[in-house]
């Protein structure tokens, strides 16, 4: 197996499940019916995130639907402290009356900052649901709602969205599932709360005109130790990320660099060896990269091979540190 070959099957292994994909486009239509029954009257409603940008890996959960109120009707929440938290019992009222029947495991989970928790169980994804309003601005930013500070938060998603998707068709379409390789690497050996688009900054700017799958991963990686410890902009040039990378616990940031710079160390080496013609041996060596589903030692090599592989602690998990997420 080639290096080549290798990166086109792990992207078919990190691709969404069809039918949970399905459902997971599907809900906000039955969402947006259930609060027109109940009265709740709607000016847009969309889907943000990271299922909206085509970055995120499985499993699905935690889907971002913003919800335009109509300004007329809502205004009084837009000056109310509590108009965050108003909006989402008027979300909650008429989904909990709609929609029980149908899912009757539904469960609203804990308020986030921005978003009314919807897990509706039997392996469904889970939804949150963001109350928002247009903003009266020459741009198609929205006001969300933001709890913690008892107010309205103005945000650009839509035009994150657009950036994204302009970035990714500049490289052939590619950006998007090196993104969701380089997540799968972070969230399964570094840590599940490192900001997904915290790698889709560093990704944007290392991967600026079409290049293979290892390439671009490695640049990423090589990013991510570059740009770890200073600011990280989000692709749309508003707001720094770093602070939310530091605030995952103590010295993270300082650590998550090592590791950046770790990653980008094996990331080289293999991808030396494959431009040196031994794609088993870059094949070892990015499996030391990402771990599963990347075609393992003994998928692409001699058992003999495998064997020497697992011997130098590919497959074997690295010594670990406090700040690694071993799931």
């Amino acid at each position: 197996m080639t290096e080549s070959e290798a990166f086109e099957q792990f992207h078919e292994e990190l691709k969404l499940d069809p039918d949970e994909l399905a459902f997971a486009r599907g809900f906000p239509d039955e969402i947006q019916a259930a609060l027109a029954i109940e009265g709740v009257v709607v000016a847009y409603s969309f889907l943000q995130g990271s299922l909206a940008r085509g970055t995120m890996v499985s499993p699905l959960k935690d889907v971002d639907m913003v919800v335009s109120l109509d300004r007329e009707a809502y205004r009084h929440l837009l000056d109310d402290p509590l108009g965050s938290d108003k909006a989402m019992d008027l979300f909650q009222d008429a989904l909990e009356r709609q929609l029980r029947g149908k899912y009757p495991n539904l469960v609203f989970g804990e308020r986030k900052a921005h978003a009314l928790s919807i897990e509706l169980g039997d392996g469904d994804p889970s939804f949150d649901l963001v109350p928002a309003f247009e903003t009266t601005s020459d741009d198609d930013d929205v006001l969300i709602a933001d709890r913690n500070d008892r107010r309205w938060e103005r945000s650009n998603t839509r035009e994150l969205t657009r950036v994204v998707a302009t970035a990714n068709q500049k490289v052939g379409g590619k950006l998007i599932h090196v993104v969701r390789m380089v997540k799968h690497a972070v969230r399964t050996k570094l840590h599940e709360g490192f900001p997904g688009l915290a790698v889709e900054s560093l990704a944007i700017p290392a991967i600026d005109t079409q290049m293979g799958y290892a390439e671009a991963c490695l640049r990423v990686f090589e990013e991510g130790a570059s740009r770890l410890g200073r600011t990280i902009i989000d692709p749309t040039g508003r707001d720094d990320l770093a602070p939310k990378i530091d605030a995952i616990e103590p010295g993270f940031t300082h650590n998550a660099k090592q590791w950046f710079e770790s990653e980008a160390a094996d990331a080289r080496r293999a991808h030396e060896r494959a431009v040196d013609g031994d794609h088993d041996e870059a094949v070892v060596w990015w499996f030391r990269v990402f771990g599963s589903p990347f075609s393992s030692p003994a998928d692409s090599v001699s058992e003999k091979a495998a064997a020497s592989a697992l011997s130098f602690g590919v497959s074997a998990p690295r010594p670990t540190r406090s700040w690694q997420n071993s799931s």
